[in-house]
């Protein structure tokens, strides 16, 4: 984040085979309208640049739920993808209380509901659930049941930390997940890592030609190219992001319409030799201001950024703001793909989406 009365005409034998064949043709035409409900919906052009959102329900007060951000600016999102799935390495699926309220409410929104579903990697190999046949069968049957019991219209895909050596089944997962939904009308996305400047070791598991024929689209995670155990920099430079979107055109022949540009509303707040801190930018501008920090706009990347000092350590921050979210969606509109994707709902300040409402507009 988402389908015996012959006997009462004994002497009228044409009457009965009339009959007969009348309801042949009802039941014929029934069983294809049938089928046609069932049939995937085409993932059609795109009227303007779609905005999807992630979307997590509270982990406390400074990670809140996205639901409030969601009501606010309904009109603005195409498709909302809750993080409520979990892979767990033996291969069941844990839930995290999906909301009725969310769903209902995006029903009468006409926001598509297509839930996030990622694999767990603080429970042993992050990969276990990939690693046999029988498990990735396990997975893709659960899956198709917990779309269904929530009637949603599909899932997100979200594999994470793996080793490149499980490129094959990641996508064999792919594939088993997709034949059980998409025939049921159900739309399935993949996140996928950027490739370019990102080490084998860390993007080589997302076969993105592999993956294009098997989904509806491919979400690029076009950001952490300096990450919270490196060393501080800017999270998703401009340039970096358009050679990651030039690669998944030009190189794996991803067609436009099936991508989507994932831009961040986080922040990384590094202590002076030490991991990032991983906040929201809310916070992060909330910080600033505490501290009487002057953010800085770097030109080469297009990012913001600031320093500061607290408890005695110099700490170096990099966020993904409004200004930081303006150039990305003229990137998206000039390479003419599908749309932007949010990480995560609730924790951008309330300009980010006065962008988005100038720059893409509503849905209608």
């Amino acid at each position: 984040m988402p389908y015996d009365f012959a006997g009462r005409f004994p002497g009228r034998r044409w009457v009965i085979l009339a009959a007969i064949a009348g309801a042949g043709l009802l039941l014929l035409v029934g069983l294809l309208f049938s089928r046609m409900g069932r049939e995937r919906r085409p993932f059609m052009p795109a009227p303007r640049t779609e905005v999807l959102g992630f979307y997590e329900n509270a982990w406390s007060e400074d990670f809140p739920s996205s639901l409030p951000t969601l009501k606010k600016n309904a009109e603005l999102i195409d498709i909302v993808s809750p993080f409520w799935f979990s892979v767990e390495p033996d291969g069941k699926v844990m839930t995290r209380d999906p909301s009725r309220e969310m769903i209902a409410f995006a029903g009468q929104k006409d926001i598509e509901v297509l839930a996030l579903v990622n694999n767990l990697k603080d429970r042993g190999d992050p990969g276990g659930s990939l690693r046999s046949e029988a498990r990735r069968r396990q997975v893709a049957d659960t899956l198709r049941d917990l779309v269904n019991r929530y009637n949603l219209g599909g899932l997100v895909i979200d594999f994470e930390q793996l080793p490149s050596s499980l490129r094959e089944e990641h996508t064999d997962l792919v594939a088993k997940v997709a034949s059980r939904l998409r025939p049921e009308g159900k739309r399935i996305g993949v996140a996928v890592y950027p490739k370019v400047d990102v080490p084998w070791e860390v993007q080589g598991v997302h076969d993105y030609k592999a993956l294009n024929p098997l989904v509806d689209f491919l979400v690029i995670m076009a950001y952490d190219k300096h990450w919270r155990s490196g060393p501080p920099g800017p999270i998703a430079p401009l340039g970096w992001t358009e050679a990651n979107l030039r690669y998944a055109l030009d190189k794996a022949g991803i067609p436009a319409d099936k991508i989507y540009l994932a831009v961040g509303s986080y922040a990384y707040d590094w202590p002076q030799g030490g991991t990032a801190e991983y906040i929201p930018t809310r916070e992060a501008l909330a910080r600033a201001e505490k501290y009487r920090a002057k953010v800085e706009w770097d030109k080469e990347s297009r990012m913001s950024n600031f320093t500061y000092w607290r408890n005695g350590v110099k700490r170096e921050v990099w966020l993904q703001d409004a200004r930081y979210l303006a150039p990305r969606i003229d990137l998206a509109k000039r390479l003419k793909v599908r749309g932007i994707a949010v990480w995560r709902m609730a924790f951008e300040e309330d300009e980010y989406w006065q962008v988005i409402e100038d720059k893409i507009g509503p849905r209608r």
